[in-house]
């Protein structure tokens, strides 16, 4: 237990574990902070919040007036809050971060507020869902992209360019089997251009063994440390439409070729899906986009549009095998090297 030096209350390891939340997601609402620190005891979480507000340690921005729209209160790390963590361990890979760099974090438009929230609706659901799981703990859910961003190659040019994902995932399983996954949250703002780079940036991550030298082994040693993305849509039109984009993905020089390992390290998902059931079978691949259309009239070799298609989506919906993420015994636990 930490004890505050400062007046207000003394903080503990609970409060701790808050304060680091509110830093690294930038705005929680309360609801969301009660799921993922005080196991959904509002109640409880409401009180100790209100006692840690009072003091300063968390701030509380009340939505702007605007009739026929709801939009809860959200809540974010206060100067207090701030100082508090420094004395901890929390903030050691940030001994240069200063009030004034927290204090810019959470200075967002609408948009973006409404994005983070959402992005942390799919956290509760998650580890709500894992919380009940007898095999599953998770060890990382982070939506800060400065804990986990990194370099790669550009789909066009080859050149170096910074991809900043939504979240990073980090999910342990008995017998000390991990899964480690990145996250792209997408309300259909995104172009379908961008999520190809980002796709093809991905890929070389893996390949070029920039994944692995994170996690402290050697380049050549790269298959032994895969990882998937994860795509969150908001409608199966729009998840079909970009898994088409995706799968479109190649460059001159390697005569047009879609990377196997590309058609088994995405994973694409809605968002409606997910919060019904996290765990379930929700999760189309885009080898399996690509098994489904092979030779059809929506073969992604032949065919694009960014409109509607009716036909199309009914053909995946009736004919496409969805996977579960985790799931013992399971071919997708599998490195994405070891498929085809």
């Amino acid at each position: 237990m930490t004890t505050n030096k400062r007046s207000g209350p003394v903080i503990q390891k609970r409060d701790e574990e808050v304060l680091w939340g509110l830093l690294e997601s930038r705005v929680m609402t309360r609801e969301q902070l009660a799921e993922l620190h005080f196991h959904g005891s509002y109640e409880m979480a409401k009180k100790r919040l209100a006692k840690l507000a009072r003091a300063g340690f968390v701030l509380e921005r009340k939505p702007p007036a605007n009739p026929g729209h709801y939009f809860p209160s959200l809540l974010s790390l206060g100067r207090k809050g701030f100082d508090a963590l420094r004395e901890t361990a929390h903030l050691s890979a940030f001994l240069g971060m200063t009030w004034n760099h927290v204090s810019d974090r959470v200075q967002l438009a609408q948009t973006t507020l409404a994005h983070e929230i959402e992005l942390i609706d799919h956290k509760v659901a998650l580890v709500t869902a894992v919380r009940g799981h007898p095999s599953l703990s998770i060890d990382e859910f982070l939506t800060w992209p400065a804990l986990f961003q990194f370099y790669t190659e550009e789909l066009k040019t080859g050149e170096r360019f910074l991809l900043k994902p939504d979240a990073f995932l980090m999910v342990a399983e008995r017998d000390d089997l991990e899964h480690c996954c990145f996250i792209e949250y997408d309300r259909s703002k995104e172009a379908g251009c961008h999520l190809m780079r980002k796709a093809w940036g991905y890929h070389c991550f893996y390949t070029s063994g920039g994944f692995a030298l994170r996690n402290g082994a050697l380049r050549e040693a790269f298959k032994d440390h895969p990882f998937r993305v994860l795509y969150f849509f908001p409608n199966e039109e729009r998840r079909n439409v970009i898994a088409e984009r995706l799968l479109q993905v190649s460059r001159p020089l390697d005569g047009g070729r879609i990377p196997a390992l590309l058609k088994n390290q995405h994973w694409l998902t809605t968002s409606t899906a997910f919060h019904a059931d996290p765990l379930g079978p929700i999760w189309l691949t885009l080898a399996e986009y690509s098994k489904v259309t092979d030779g059809t009239a929506y073969d992604p070799r032949h065919h694009f549009t960014m409109k509607r298609v009716s036909v199309r989506d009914r053909l995946i919906a009736s004919r496409a095998r969805l996977r579960q993420l985790f799931a013992e015994g399971d071919e997708s636990l599998q490195s994405p090297n070891q498929k085809e």
